[in-house]
């Protein structure tokens, strides 16, 4: 299975600035002078100068030919596999969905400058364009402290994981596993903690470990909005006008994988 962390986000953060007074000298020497204009150019603590360049991510295409295929029907653990009407195979993902950003150059860069770009791109793209996701590409972290480092300079709140049924462990600062079921078992596309009245905004993965070909570990994309529009409308009414519950059944033995 892949190792995957997954954090959560709900929010955008207030934007915060540092107002600074104007200082108005009347008589200030040629030696003042010179002092002033010196330390004007200097960061606190005599640092160097940081150079202003900063990484991009540039959208691209890519070729899903090269995809394994992803058996659907009959699949154990998958629920309502055994249907008919469930495609046998999982289908490759479409034009412009998801858009797919990777680095522009090959600049080594802080996760915090990646979350930067990473934020524009969201803004912009997620959120402007109403994409409804994003996934980058070969963006240089290579632990889970990096991403932790890249998802809390992203500028959102984050929320915890609650009500929920799946087995996550902490690793890094707002960072969990995304689950510890068993490999055999199939994670459907879903909505994040949709069955509370606060659900999360967005929600982040990272891939640290790939899994090899054949062995699942598959991370499915899905537009839900258009999943909504291919639903009978009179069923989709039926549940707006009546509502949901949720009942959960927990059995104490069963053939059910956990850890």
């Amino acid at each position: 299975p892949n190792l995957i962390y997954i954090i959560v986000l709900f929010s955008h953060n207030k934007s915060y600035g540092l107002l600074v007074p104007r200082l108005w000298v009347k008589m200030m020497t040629q030696h003042l002078r010179r002092i002033s204009i010196a330390c004007c150019h200097r960061s606190f603590g005599s640092k160097p100068h940081v150079s202003k360049v900063k990484p991009m991510l540039l959208e691209t295409t890519v070729d899903w030919s090269s995809l394994p295929t992803v058996k659907l029907r009959g699949k154990r653990f998958l629920l309502g596999s055994e249907s008919p009407n469930v495609p046998e195979f999982l289908s490759p993902p479409r034009d412009g969905f998801p858009p797919v950003y990777v680095p522009a150059d090959d600049g080594e860069f802080s996760p915090e400058a990646w979350a930067a770009a990473a934020r524009d791109v969201s803004r912009e793209v997620v959120d402007g364009r109403g994409a409804g996701g994003a996934l980058f590409r070969n963006i240089p972290l290579n632990t889970a402290k990096d991403f932790s480092r890249f998802v809390n300079s992203l500028g959102l709140k984050p929320m915890s994981y609650e009500g929920g049924v799946t087995m996550r462990n902490s690793v890094e600062h707002n960072v969990d596993t995304a689950s510890t079921e068993h490999p055999a078992m199939s994670i459907e596309p879903h909505n994040e903690m949709s069955y509370t009245n606060y659900y999360p905004e967005k929600i982040i993965f990272y891939c640290q470990e790939p899994a090899e070909p054949g062995k699942g570990g598959e991370s499915v994309m899905v537009d839900v909005r258009e999943i909504l529009r291919k639903l009978d409308p009179e069923v989709v009414d039926k549940f707006r006008q009546l509502g949901i519950r949720y009942h959960r059944y927990l059995p104490a033995h069963g053939e059910f994988f956990h850890g």
